[in-house]
């Protein structure tokens, strides 16, 4: 399976496989790249009738702002029963990383999702939890891969 890419610009980049919107956020996130995200779950949306999200987040990620949060927050609201299964990959080791994956966990319990999410250390362990739950269209081989060639 390809990786779609959409968009690619410094620090961030967004793209989906199969039906899997994936976003890689390095730098300070802005508002026109959370549209880029939404843009990528509203086509998958068109197309597809369950959505899996994928997001990831690498050690030196700051914490999304409100408007990245608010853009985001809107895409899935409007997706509704569409989104099938969420995974944040927060990656990293130690106090902060720790600290950005509770930040990003409390926010999804603030939402109280419909729908299983999931924030790991790991894609690999990200792409084991969406696997599970693409109902046998994506491999985590095939979620890990396309997630390396959306962040090169």
């Amino acid at each position: 399976m390809n990786l779609r890419l959409v968009t690619r610009a410094p620090g961030f980049a967004t793209g989906s496989i199969g039906n899997l919107a994936i976003s890689f956020w390095e730098s300070q996130q802005t508002a026109e790249q959370a549209h880029h995200a939404a843009e990528v779950l509203s086509a998958l949306g068109r197309t597809e009738g369950r959505v899996l999200v994928l997001a990831v987040l690498p050690p030196t990620a700051p914490a999304p702002s409100n408007a990245v949060r608010s853009v985001i927050s809107n895409a899935f609201t409007r997706l509704g029963s569409q989104i099938h299964a969420v995974a944040n990959a927060v990656e990293g080791d130690g106090f902060r990383a720790a600290t950005m994956r509770a930040v990003v966990t409390s926010m999804a319990l603030v939402i109280r999702p419909s729908y299983p999410v999931k924030t790991v250390a790991t894609v690999e362990d990200a792409a084991e939890f969406l696997a599970a739950h693409s109902d046998g269209r994506l491999t985590v081989s095939d979620i890990v891969l396309a997630s390396r060639e959306l962040r090169s």
